[in-house]
């Protein structure tokens, strides 16, 4: 038996395709396979790997809304998508340099590294990222997918980089928005 795809899968898929200009650089490895250089090599990532990281909130989805909102307002995170009818919100095209909330980049997402560091701390980054909720036994279960892609600070040619989320920022997402939903 097939599961659906979430509606939040769909949509960040949508927004990687036409987030940068021209298509991000992938190593030749075919369809669904995405070679992302790194230290000391590259590694390789089927497209396969990205899925949303799930966490169950216990309250209401009504609550849990209020601290998702909460939680993205404390990252900095602008709302480009904003759907309270699908408890669905997020941005596809987040420019963040330097910082992302208090911590550099590199804590969620690899891009890579050069001479000068890790990409995602030194880049042009331009974020998508989207949380959905959805009513379950226990209350409500949030749903957050980040992808990025690095580009060059200066503006300089070149093809952006797909950057592989650490999974950390939705983890902090989660944790956040269950923390704030008990707190109410």
């Amino acid at each position: 038996m097939r599961r659906p795809v979430p509606a939040i899968v769909v949509l960040l898929g949508t927004a990687l395709c036409a987030c940068a200009p021209g298509a991000a650089r992938e190593g030749g490895a075919g369809p669904g396979i995405r070679v992302v250089p790194s230290g000391g090599g590259a590694d390789i990532f089927q497209q396969s790997d990205v899925r949303p990281i799930e966490t169950v909130i216990f309250a209401p989805v009504d609550t849990a809304w209020r601290a998702l909102t909460a939680a993205y307002e404390q990252l900095g995170i602008p709302l480009s998508t904003v759907d309270r009818n699908s408890y669905l919100l997020g941005n596809a095209a987040w420019a963040v340099q330097g910082r992302l909330g208090e911590e550099r980049p590199a804590r969620y997402f690899n891009c890579g590294a050069n001479l000068t560091g890790e990409l995602a701390n030194t880049a042009r980054l331009r974020v998508n990222i989207f949380s959905q909720l959805t009513a379950h036994p226990d209350g409500a279960l949030l749903r957050t997918l980040a992808q990025a892609t690095a580009s060059n600070p200066q503006g300089a040619s070149g093809d952006a980089v797909l950057c592989r989320s650490t999974g950390s920022l939705e983890g902090w997402i989660g944790s956040s928005v269950r923390l704030r939903a008990i707190q109410r």
